[in-house]
Parts: structure tokens; C-alpha cells; sequence
């Protein structure tokens, strides 16, 4: 299926794909955008947060309203009811790997940083 990953030099198009899944759930999407605060992110899900400019224009509301805006996606390795560890490598030219405090497993708003959605991975 041609859902099974949208390939693109930009992570915009994989998050826009996944909110508009998100938006319109269907059993055969591989990936669905979740609002930060209503997901539980587990391993093999995407944290992705805007950069840049987007930071202050980008939401989950209106990010399929864009045709191009700078994001970062990062791995979520690992959670719990208090954290989730995630790695990234477009961070600085490096590897990171970071762990975000939780509440009950959900990422509160306060946590910082411009995270966009939380991408469901659904791929056997």
C-alpha cells in the first residue's frame, strides 16, 4: 500500500499525512497524528515537534494548512506512567537521546520544546 510510509525529503509531509489519518482514522493507516495530550506514546511511535519560524505558527490544527514547515521527528525507544525516552539525529549534527517527563504517561503541556503531534506507528 502506498500508505505504508509517504517518503519525503521533509518531515512535514509524513506529519501532515498522519494528522489528516488521525483526523479521518481508518483501520489500514500505518501512521496517525495524535494531539500530544490525548496519546499515550509507546515505543515505535514518532515525537514531532516544529522549529524555526513554525514554532510560532504550526499546530496540529493548522499544520495541514501548510505546504512546507521545519520539523523534527524523534523515536520514542522506551515509556512509562512517568517518562518516555526518545533518540533523534537531526539535533545538532548528532544522536540524542532524551527523556521527557510524563503524567500518566502523556506528555504535559508545560514539558517545553514545540512538540506537534505524537505519530502512532501501526506497522507489523
Amino acid at each position: 500500500s502506498s500508505d505504508l510510509f509517504p517518503y519525503a525529503p521533509i518531515h512535514a509531509t509524513l506529519i501532515k499525512k498522519a494528522i489528516e489519518n488521525g483526523l479521518q482514522p481508518s483501520r489500514d493507516s500505518s501512521f496517525v497524528g495524535h494531539r500530544i495530550s490525548d496519546y499515550v506514546p509507546r515505543p515505535g511511535d514518532f515525537l514531532c515537534a516544529t522549529r524555526l519560524w513554525a514554532n510560532d505558527e504550526v499546530t496540529y490544527d493548522n499544520a495541514r494548512d501548510y505546504e512546507f514547515f521545519p520539523a523534527r521527528c524523534e523515536l520514542v525507544i522506551e515509556s512509562s506512567d512517568h517518562h518516555i525516552d526518545v533518540i533523534g539525529g537531526d539535533r545538532m549534527g548528532s544522536v540524542v537521546r532524551e527523556r521527557i517527563k510524563t503524567v500518566n504517561g502523556k506528555i504535559p503541556s508545560e514539558a517545553g520544546k514545540n512538540w506537534l503531534v505524537i505519530v502512532e506507528t501501526n506497522l507489523n
